[in-house]
């Protein structure tokens, strides 16, 4: 760790009331050290640890941005062009394959298209799509819906309410 990380580490530590020996290995850090050095006085990491106490206004006073947090913002600002990029990759996400849905949306279907599905289809094409689903679901599903709602004799209108 070099001067001006330790320096501005010890800084906020003190800012913030406690202490950060710099001849311990960051291994041996507690979580809120660790926090701080990484993550910076403004992330959501450090800030559960502070109390609700407002950042220092300069660096010399505490302000620190984090080790980590300040090579993404780096590697962001530069479009992936600096010494950070060595240390970043993009990987699609094997569960959702990029799509960014928790599982129960992307099991969510209409016409046989998913959510997903739905965002790549040029508007044009969509406004088409839903005048033929407009007409099927009023076709066939909303006939089968009143069939199921006079059967059931309004019990299941509570459910289907809390469902939608």
């Amino acid at each position: 760790m070099n001067d001006y990380y330790s320096n501005s580490v010890v800084a906020s530590a003190k800012y913030y009331g406690f202490f950060v020996d710099k001849s311990l290995a960051v291994k041996d850090w507690k979580a809120v050290q660790k926090d701080l050095l990484f993550y910076g006085v403004e992330s959501e990491r450090f800030i559960i640890h502070s109390s609700k106490t407002q950042p220092p206004k300069t660096v010399a006073k505490g302000k620190f941005e984090g080790v980590l947090t300040g090579m993404r913002r780096r590697y962001q600002e530069k479009c992936g062009n600096s010494g950070e990029a060595d240390f970043f990759f993009q990987e699609t996400c094997p569960e959702c394959r990029g799509t960014k849905l928790k599982e129960e949306s992307r099991q969510v279907k209409v016409a046989e298209k998913s959510n997903s599905d739905v965002s790549y289809i040029p508007l044009d094409v969509l406004r088409e799509n839903q005048r033929t689903l407009k007409r099927t679901t009023s076709q066939y599903l909303y006939p089968s819906f009143m069939n199921w709602l006079k059967k059931s004799n309004g019990s299941s209108v509570s459910v289907l309410a809390t469902c939608l």
